[in-house]
């Protein structure tokens, strides 16, 4: 499915003096509404569904695309009865990575990175190594060249970049609550990349392989579910689509 721009100029909010929000859009969203953030007023005591109804009827072809919405108040996941106060960011974001051992919980570091570099996979490995670990775990996602029959001539990420680190270290954190981690990290690539680039790397130290590889593979899966960060596939046909991660 091919996303073209839209070319409507987004229509300006009079001003008033009702509280007002701003709402920020990403990807196919931001394609379809034609501007990647707006300035809303709302009702007082209006919550983040009012808001919905609101751009539904003021947009309505992204109506499709608001029913697969998940919204973010001020970085923040909410369910849609949270209220809105004057001033909130909210965000519409689509689906959308023994005895002296470590123990669960006590992480020494976490290293979170969005980047438009190259990522170097050794200077991750050699900052999560530590001598208390026997394990070193490295995954690398890289860009592929087929998608079913679909041929890649190379991809763009863009991200939500201050909620998206957010998430990132929520996710380590609770990775590290869970399994005995004492280093870890995660660095995404933003940006256009070709054929065999690195898109994401995530590398984990634990004092056993077993772990290594069960909580390495949690932290990928999990990224892809929460992260807010989406990819525009570019086909051989001169077509694009954008994809939350998560779905593919």
């Amino acid at each position: 499915m091919s996303l073209d721009p839209v070319e409507t100029p987004a229509k300006p909010m009079p001003a008033t003096d009702r509280p007002q929000v701003t709402v920020l859009f990403f990807a196919s969203l931001r394609q379809a509404i034609g501007v990647d953030r707006l300035t809303v007023d709302i009702e007082p005591g209006g919550k983040v569904d009012d808001l919905r109804r609101d751009l539904i009827i003021r947009y309505p072809h992204a109506e499709r695309h608001f029913g697969h919405v998940r919204w973010a108040v001020n970085e923040r996941f909410v369910e849609p009865d949270e209220p809105l106060n004057d001033g909130d960011t909210v965000a519409a974001i689509l689906p959308v990575s023994g005895g002296g051992e470590p123990q669960p919980g006590q992480a020494e570091e976490i290293i979170v990175e969005l980047t438009s570099a190259p990522i170097d996979s050794q200077a991750l490995i050699d900052r999560v190594s530590t001598p208390s670990c026997g394990a070193v775990c490295l995954f690398l996602g890289t860009v592929r060249e087929f998608t079913q029959d679909k041929k890649t001539t190379h991809l763009v990420y863009e991200a939500y970049p201050e909620m998206a680190l957010k998430q990132m270290r929520a996710i380590l954190q609770e990775a590290a609550a869970r399994w005995p981690i004492p280093r870890l990290g995660v660095i995404h690539r933003l940006g256009p990349m070709g054929l065999g680039e690195v898109s994401i790397a995530v590398a984990i130290a634990t004092p056993h392989r077993g772990e290594s590889f069960e909580a390495c593979r949690w932290i990928m899966d999990t990224l892809k579910e929460r992260v807010p960060i989406w990819k525009q596939e570019h086909w051989s046909d001169g077509t694009t689509e954008w994809v939350h991660p998560g779905t593919k």
